[in-house]
Formats: C-alpha cells, sequence, structure tokens
C-alpha cells in the first residue's frame, strides 16, 4: 500500500488493485519468484506488482505497455482502439472462407463472446478503466526499479517488446516518450518487425493450420526469448 501511495499520480488505482491482486495470487500459490509478462494495461499492472514486490519478480517484460506513450487522452485512445478493431475485423473478413472449418467456428465464437463481454463491462472501462489507463506513467516505476536494483542489487530485468504496426501503442510515440537514453528505464528492447504483430500479437493462421498454431502464434517471440534468453538487445 505504501508502494501505490508514493505512486499514485503515475500508477492509478485500478491498476494498482490489480496488481495486488496478482500479488496475492502468488502468495496463494506460494510462488515466491517469477518473470512477469504483460501486455497493453497488463504491463501496467505488471510493472506495479514489480515494484512493489522487487524481490519476487526476475524479469518484467513489457508488451506493447500501456504508460509508455507520454501525455494522452481519452477521445485518443479510443480511436486508436477502434481503428485497431476495424483493421483486425478487416483481416478477419478475408481469412474467413480461407481457414480450416474448426478455425472458422472457433473465430465466430470467441467474437460473440468478446462483443456480449464487451457490453457488459463498457460503462466501467469508459468512466473508470480507460482515463486510469490514459493517466498512467510508467517511467517513474520503471526508473525506481532500476535504481533500486542498482542499489540493493535486488530487482527485476526490464525488457519491453513493441511492434512497428501495433496502432494502439505505437512505436513512434513509445520512442518520443523514451527520450534519449530510454535505457534509463529499460535494460531491452525488442522491436516486432513484422506487420502482422499489432498490439494483441495475434497472427491469422493459414488456410490447413492446426487451431494449436491459432493459440500459440500471438506468443511466438516471448516464447521465442525466454527460450534462448541473450536473443534480446
Amino acid at each position: 500500500k505504501k508502494y501505490f501511495l508514493k505512486m499514485k499520480d503515475t500508477i492509478p488505482s485500478s491498476i494498482a488493485r490489480k496488481a495486488a491482486a496478482v500479488s496475492a495470487l502468488l502468495e496463494h500459490l506460494n510462488i515466491q519468484q517469477v518473470d512477469i509478462v504483460g501486455n497493453s494495461q497488463g504491463a501496467a499492472v505488471a510493472t506495479g506488482f514489480a515494484g512493489a514486490h522487487p524481490e519476487i519478480a526476475q524479469r518484467l517484460v513489457l508488451d506493447g505497455p500501456a504508460g509508455l506513450i507520454g501525455k494522452d487522452s481519452m477521445i485518443g485512445l479510443l480511436s486508436r482502439v477502434t481503428e485497431d478493431a476495424l483493421v483486425q475485423k478487416g483481416e478477419r473478413t478475408i481469412h474467413k472462407n480461407l481457414i480450416h472449418p474448426e478455425l472458422q467456428e472457433y473465430d465466430d465464437d470467441v467474437w460473440k463472446k468478446y462483443h456480449k463481454k464487451l457490453k457488459k463491462h463498457i460503462l466501467w472501462r469508459a468512466t473508470k478503466e480507460i482515463p486510469d489507463v490514459v493517466k498512467t506513467d510508467l517511467r517513474p516505476a520503471l526508473r525506481r526499479i532500476k535504481i533500486n536494483r542498482e542499489q540493493d542489487g535486488v530487482g527485476p530485468e526490464i525488457v519491453l517488446f513493441n511492434a512497428y504496426s501495433d496502432v494502439i501503442i505505437p512505436q513512434d510515440k513509445v520512442e518520443q516518450t523514451l527520450g534519449a537514453d530510454p535505457f534509463e528505464f529499460i535494460d531491452r528492447w525488442a522491436m516486432y518487425a513484422d506487420p502482422t504483430k499489432g498490439h494483441s500479437k495475434y497472427t491469422q493462421p493459414k488456410p490447413g493450420d492446426n487451431p494449436k498454431i491459432y493459440f500459440d502464434s500471438h506468443i511466438s517471440a516471448l516464447h521465442q526469448f525466454f527460450s534462448q534468453d541473450s536473443g534480446v538487445k
């Protein structure tokens, strides 16, 4: 609680509560050390957790993180989310008649559930969650993690993943926000150059692909990173 009170101007309350939930879950499972990966808002949650518990987090991986694009607005964020959704819908329409029937059935089912869930939570997101995402600034928390690690020898390595084709968290805005010395905030940085890698890193399956490829494709770069360990600079 003390940590999040100190960081309240850069890590809003909804992010802090989710980070506390992660901490409670790990305590319940008796997990004492983790590599923690977060995408989008999840990266802010992961950063909050790692800052509050540097003795637990060994590696912090930020994948298209909210809170690293400088000053933002609700209108700006929502317009980028809409643009990303339209692009993905167009890609899915193109592929719909090409992919395996089993995948197509799964595809439609997932989107129906997604839209139902989205309608259910839209009021909460619009009035609380999205404004908190807009207010999030991870730089003070990341800088503090690095300083504490250098002073005390405890804390995670910080790795940033970002995609050139990410519409929601644009790569150029991330570069501008991190400034001339990004390694003030992070330790390693990797870029997705693949144009199919967007904000969620999902890749459309090729005709006849096994469904498992669809499930695993969005995290293949992370799989490669964790299996090779030293492959990201």
